[in-house]
């Protein structure tokens, strides 16, 4: 998909929204109109953010490709977590009839356990299965499009979001400020100028720290929106994907809707708009929104597991005293653990890239399916006959095949042997370095999900320099700069090729992305506050301009097209403006 997967940077600019208004009513010229808008949106905050979320909306009626992937993952993710739980499980019923010498029947107890291990094993290898395909998917990062603009397409073989983006934004905008009769309409309108303002501002500082903008850049330009909206989200506080999700089923049915009213008023903006081309499907585009906004908010990697009972062992018997283990997280009560640790903290570098990312996620989850369980019961087998069972034979080192993973047989003899301390500790031990390690496959997936832009990074994911470096002002140099030979696996770091000729000035100031948010009715260049307030003042007075919400060639720039005759690759490109009604 084309498109920017950014709701959160939607809702923060529409959240701004309502202080520019306040402040707009200090306008003698806007005081009517920021007034009857703002009261809209207070009246009808979730019609508001329907219209901020047109962009979106236009998307998804365009295209599911990244839906489908992300339907994949979650389906996964789910027998993932079903696996986590049946694990743990097998986890209890050992420490049970281990552990305890008040539990009934404890070798039938025990027999749970060495079943449900055994039942795991052909469950997970097939999630691998599927994952490795899911991930080969993913690889290919053909949810992420380029730009028609950048294949010399002509606009009108443009998808609809990026004729939305590129073409008559301000023109739509206009429509519905003019259109709307009722209040919730109007807060439609209202959201849509915060949209409008949020591509506009917000993609200028994009380019800037990105190094140019999306039709060059697609790959770092979704990093960078992701990081961008995330940061909003969580400086603001504005609700989560899934609320977000909830606050737009306005009818509160099985099936998202739009309501016919705020349907028909969309329609007609979108008519009036672009009236050379068919209107698009927004029932299609509004449901797969929906779902797509709960789909981001399901992937929650679960708590660590706490460590399982130690059983005493005689003093001076030599046998274990703690656990042996590998990758424990230093506290376990942690968000995650760090899985490719950079060698340079203060810039991103190879393992923020997907290969890495994606190569970890592989590696744990074959851990845990093709030896993890077949040699958690190997080892249980090795121990009731008195042999010896290291954590290296655990992880498969010593042997080239995988063992038979069918459950042993559990008799009294056997639960004897087992409950001796050190035979104890060691299955327990064993069973909560598996724990750990799918654990850690719940991370890794999700980081390479996240590297591969399909999900937001959360608060200390946003920490790590892969994102930061898209939160800090931007390098004012030569800008933009032109596509890397090597874009598909170089995204993660800065670009160091030339610039595109002629150049343009880096299209935003020497500021952070904080200053985004600052409004103000003099002092707001390259605030989303500004381009609200220039678009009410052209409604108001007239001399409209349709800015590129892409804002690809510098900041506040119109809406523009390459010169007949000439190529967007020609150095010097040679551009010119669109007049306000072309499409």
């Amino acid at each position: 998909m084309r498109r920017l997967i950014e709701y959160h940077g939607l809702a923060a600019v529409l959240d701004t929204t309502g202080a520019t208004l306040d402040a707009a009513m200090g306008d003698p010229d806007l005081a009517e109109v920021s007034g009857s808008l703002r009261a809209a949106t207070d009246a009808h905050p979730d019609a508001a953010l329907l219209g901020a979320f047109v962009g979106p909306l236009l998307a998804h009626a365009s295209a599911d490709e990244e839906l489908g992937l992300l339907r994949r993952a979650r389906d996964l993710w789910d027998r993932g977590l079903a696996a986590a739980g049946e694990l743990h499980t097998a986890r209890i019923e050992l420490e049970l009839a281990l552990t305890r010498d008040d539990v009934p029947d404890p070798v039938n107890v025990l027999q749970m356990g060495f079943d449900r291990l055994a039942a795991l094993h052909p469950t997970v290898k097939a999630v691998l299965q599927e994952a490795q395909g899911l991930k080969a998917d993913i690889d290919k990062l053909e949810h992420i499009r380029p730009h028609p603009r950048q294949r010399d397409e002509t606009s009108v073989s443009w998808g609809w979001y990026d004729a939305f983006a590129g073409r008559r934004g301000h023109a739509f905008v206009d429509s519905l400020l003019t259109t709307a009769t009722s209040e919730r309409q109007k807060a439609v309108a209202a959201g849509a100028l915060a949209g409008y303002a949020g591509h506009v501002a917000g993609s200028a500082f994009l380019g800037a720290v990105v190094g140019g903008p999306r039709r060059q850049h697609r790959f770092r330009d979704r990093l960078a929106r992701n990081s961008l909206g995330a940061w909003l989200h969580h400086t603001i506080g504005t609700p989560d994907a899934g609320a977000l999700a909830e606050r737009l089923r306005f009818e509160r049915g099985e099936e998202p809707t739009i309501p016919a009213d705020l349907a028909s008023l969309l329609e007609t903006a979108l008519g009036e708009a672009y009236p050379s081309r068919a209107l698009p499907d927004l029932a299609l585009g509004f449901g797969r929104m929906v779902e797509h906004l709960e789909l981001l908010d399901s992937f929650r990697v679960p708590p660590p597991p706490e460590p399982p009972p130690l059983v005493p062992v005689a003093e001076g018997s030599g046998g274990t005293s703690e656990f042996q283990t590998f990758d424990q997280p230093e506290d376990p009560n942690g968000p995650t653990i760090v899985l490719s640790p950079e060698t340079d903290h203060s810039a991103p570098g190879v393992s923020s890239q997907k290969k890495a990312q994606g190569d970890v996620c592989l590696y744990v989850l074959l851990l845990i399916a093709t030896l993890g369980l077949a040699y958690l019961l190997w080892c249980i087998g090795r121990l009731t006959t008195d042999k010896k069972c290291g954590i290296e034979d655990f992880l498969g080192a010593a042997s080239p095949e995988e063992p038979d993973p069918r459950a042993p047989q559990a008799n009294t003899q056997t639960l004897q042997t087992l409950r001796e301390p050190e035979n104890a500790n060691h299955v327990l031990g064993d069973v909560y370095q598996l724990e750990l390690r799918l654990w850690q496959a719940f991370a890794a997936a999700r980081s390479f999900m996240i590297v591969c832009g399909l999900l937001y990074p959360d608060p200390s994911e946003l920490a790590a320099p892969l994102h930061q470096q898209f939160l800090k002002s931007p390098y004012q140099g030569p800008w933009p700069l032109a596509t890397p030979t090597d874009e598909d696996e170089s995204y993660a770091l800065p670009p160091a090729t030339p610039a595109e000729q002629p150049t343009a000035p880096t299209p935003f100031p020497d500021r952070g992305p904080d200053w985004l948010l600052h409004v103000d009715l003099v002092d707001n260049d390259s605030t989303f506050s500004e381009v609200v307030l220039a678009t009410l003042r052209s409604h108001v007075a007239g001399d409209p301009v349709n800015l590129d919400l892409d804002a690809d060639r510098g900041r506040l720039h119109p809406a523009w097209s390459v010169a007949p005759g000439a190529s967007v690759r020609d150095q010097p490109l040679s551009v010119q403006v669109l007049p306000y009604g072309a499409e």
